[in-house]
């Protein structure tokens, strides 16, 4: 779960994701168990660091695909 509660868009720099695939299934108004398609984060892939871009007032959640 990334949130970005400022009035501008946020970098989350260096995050650690566990090994896996991590699908973002919820962001802003938008929710479901499937990707959300047309995001360069749709699809995240675990064990590695990743910098996630949040705009203003944001929420995105991310679910363990495998």
């Amino acid at each position: 779960v990334a949130v970005n509660a400022g009035d501008s868009r946020s970098t989350m720099a260096g995050l650690s994701l566990p090994p896996g695939r991590w699908m973002l299934v919820a962001d802003g108004d938008r929710a479901g168990t499937a990707p959300i398609p047309g995001k360069r984060d749709s699809m995240l892939r675990g064990g590695r660091t990743v910098s996630l871009f949040l705009p203003p007032t944001s929420v995105r959640i991310w679910m363990r695909a495998n």
